[in-house]
């Protein structure tokens, strides 16, 4: 049997979204990762390649916030970040609020599966014997497909 760490890995690999997931966890987890006051004035903007963006609300905090780049980078080691940034940015409380909900009240358009996505996931999934777990695997793909576009 194969362990389902490795396949999901390459699976978010393959399409492009695991940073963005780490994205997300990140921004749950941003206020009891890093307390007040630096969890007030900061907010995680983006993942790639390893690299954290932080926006920071005021230039006072960009520049203290470059001494602490090893602490921070200490404190992320288990969202595998390498590197941050920091950017002088507006933090609004709609940020923090929609990153906490579950759900979103914004309406994205559904984009349909193609014969061929839907081929792509089932032969994904096949190898997995639980058949609870392939059937969160095969939700989580499919919804990382139809918000892909």
């Amino acid at each position: 049997m194969k362990r389902i760490g490795p396949l999901l890995s390459g699976i978010f690999s393959d399409l492009g979204i695991g940073d963005r997931m780490k994205l997300e966890k990140l921004r749950r987890e941003w206020l009891g990762i890093f307390h007040e006051p630096m969890s007030v004035h900061t907010f995680p903007s983006e993942i790639k390649d390893g690299e954290l963006l932080i926006t920071v609300d005021s230039p006072i905090w960009l520049q203290q916030l470059g001494f602490f780049k090893r602490d921070i980078l200490t404190k992320l080691v288990g969202f595998d970040i390498k590197s941050v940034r920091f950017r002088h940015g507006r933090i609004t409380r709609d940020d923090r609020v929609s990153s906490l909900r579950s759900g979103s009240n914004e309406t994205k358009p559904v984009h349909e599966l193609r014969d061929s996505e839907i081929a792509w996931i089932d032969k994904t999934v096949s190898d997995i014997e639980d058949d609870e777990l392939k059937d969160a695997v095969r939700k989580a793909i499919e919804k990382a497909f139809r918000q892909k576009y």
